[in-house]
């Protein structure tokens, strides 16, 4: 997202040796640690889990895009994997998955709004 001005670009520099994000990976600790030290974890945890939901079928409806040659197990799996994730949304408290789809839609709405217009990205 930083080599396409979604975020600054320095969030994506890659450590030379561990070919990880590191600024990335220092400001996820950091706003990790500032939700630990304001909000009670026990409010966090579904929302958490909500996005975390969402994260896995992305990756399921993602592995049912893949070619026979690239998969590694039936798409029967994928399939049951993003059944599951739906399944499971529905156990998660009503308030955290309405904050969770409201926050998700104001983050596809900024970044549609930053692709638009390159102007305001990050350069």
């Amino acid at each position: 997202m930083g080599e396409a001005h979604e975020l600054p670009k320095w969030l994506g520099e890659v450590h030379p040796r561990f070919k990880v994000p590191r600024h990335a990976v220092l400001a996820v600790g950091v706003l990790v640690f500032a939700v630990v030290l304001v909000f009670d974890l026990r409010q966090v945890l579904p929302l958490a889990s909500f996005y975390l939901l969402v994260w896995f079928a992305i990756t399921h409806y993602a592995a049912l895009h893949l070619s026979k040659e690239q998969r590694l197990f039936s798409p029967f799996f994928a399939w049951l994997g993003l059944a599951c994730c739906f399944t499971l949304l529905f156990f998660i408290p009503l308030l955290h998955l309405i904050i969770g789809m409201v926050t998700l839609a104001m983050a596809f709405g900024t970044r549609f709004i930053v692709r638009r217009q390159p102007k305001f990205g990050f350069g």
